[in-house]
Formats: structure tokens, C-alpha cells, sequence
């Protein structure tokens, strides 16, 4: 693994994991009652953070032979953003121990997307 593909994925990872405290933060209100609830959480992030890995790579956005222009990384970004969002309510519709809102993941999603384009 190239090293431009590890701080990639690394920079996307702590994104993901932005995406899912702004999805905490939402269910509860307030950093602190978060902070305590992101402990019996982790469950829920863990799949989020997983799934939106995997589809950024099949949407090729860790191509170290291409340069995309903003455009064509938007359209990339969208579409793993989309295809994050079907596997995730299927999977969440599988296991109801791990379910999220679809409102939320939505705006956890799209939180993601707009903090991968402007990474």
C-alpha cells in the first residue's frame, strides 16, 4: 500500500468518523452526553465508517493513476455517498441492535460527502 493511499484512507477514516459524532450529536444534543453515549455506540459507527471506506473504493476515488477534475470527483463522491446509503439501510434494516434513522444517516452521509470533496 502506497503511501499516498494510506493518508487517503486515513484522512477519509477520521471524516467517517466526524460523520458519525455529528450522527451522535444529533441523537443527543450536547459533546458531553455524546462523548458518554459513543461508548455503547460504537456498534452503530463502526459499520458506517467500514461501508463508506469500501465504497469510496469502488467508486475509485483512491486511483493513484487518475487526477480528477472537481466535477468528476463530485460525481465519485456522490455515488459512493448513494451507494453507502443503500448498504447501510439494508444493513440496518437487517439488525435492528444497530439501527439509525434514516434522516440521520442521510445527514451523516452527506455530511461525509461534503468533507471528502473539500479533502
Amino acid at each position: 500500500m502506497g503511501k499516498t493511499l494510506r493518508i487517503l484512507l486515513g484522512g477519509d477514516f477520521l471524516i467517517a468518523l466526524i460523520a458519525a459524532q455529528v450522527h451522535l450529536l444529533s441523537l443527543v444534543g450536547t459533546r458531553t452526553a455524546a462523548a458518554e453515549r459513543l461508548a455503547g455506540d460504537f456498534a452503530k459507527g463502526l459499520p458506517l465508517v467500514g461501508v463508506l471506506l469500501l465504497t469510496g473504493y469502488l467508486a475509485e476515488l483512491y486511483s493513484r493513476d487518475r487526477q480528477f477534475t472537481p466535477r468528476q470527483a463530485g460525481v465519485r463522491i456522490t455515488v459512493s455517498v448513494v451507494l453507502a446509503f443503500a448498504l447501510l439501510s439494508g444493513l440496518y434494516a437487517l439488525s435492528p441492535a444497530i439501527h439509525i434513522d434514516q434522516h440521520l444517516l442521510a445527514l451523516s452521509l452527506a455530511c461525509y460527502g461534503v468533507g471528502q470533496f473539500l479533502w
